[in-house]
């Protein structure tokens, strides 16, 4: 038989994988941040992976956290003093401006120090 028709393919064989950073560089600067965006650009990532957030007041903030599509959103791990809580308690953005990342928390790659900025 002619199998000459399988090798013929109007597409390229190769094309080069998109390289996504998830949650930005998240191991060179605290995850979901402009800075960790930006050394994404730096890097040459093709795009970024993020999760976005409507807070009560109207604000959009982009954060991680655990959670399921159920309940998503949850700092437990990620934060210190919030079990239980879901990035959607906080009314404002305001409001979460004193979370206090869990250093220990394996998700949260980037250098220690970064989590006091």
């Amino acid at each position: 038989s002619n199998n000459s028709s399988l090798l013929y393919c109007s597409t390229p064989f190769y094309h080069r994988p998109l390289v996504v950073g998830h949650r930005g560089a998240l191991f060179e600067e605290l995850e979901n941040t402009v800075p960790a965006f930006t050394k994404c650009v730096e890097f040459g990532c093709d795009m970024v992976e993020l999760d976005v957030f409507l807070l009560r007041d109207g604000t959009l903030i982009v954060f991680h956290g655990g959670g399921n599509d159920q309940n998503p959103g949850d700092l437990t791990e990620y934060c210190m003093d919030q079990d239980g809580k879901s990035i959607l308690h906080f009314p404002t953005f305001q409001s979460t401006q004193s979370f206090q990342w869990n250093p220990h928390h394996p998700e949260l790659a980037c250098p220690t120090h970064k989590l006091d900025q």
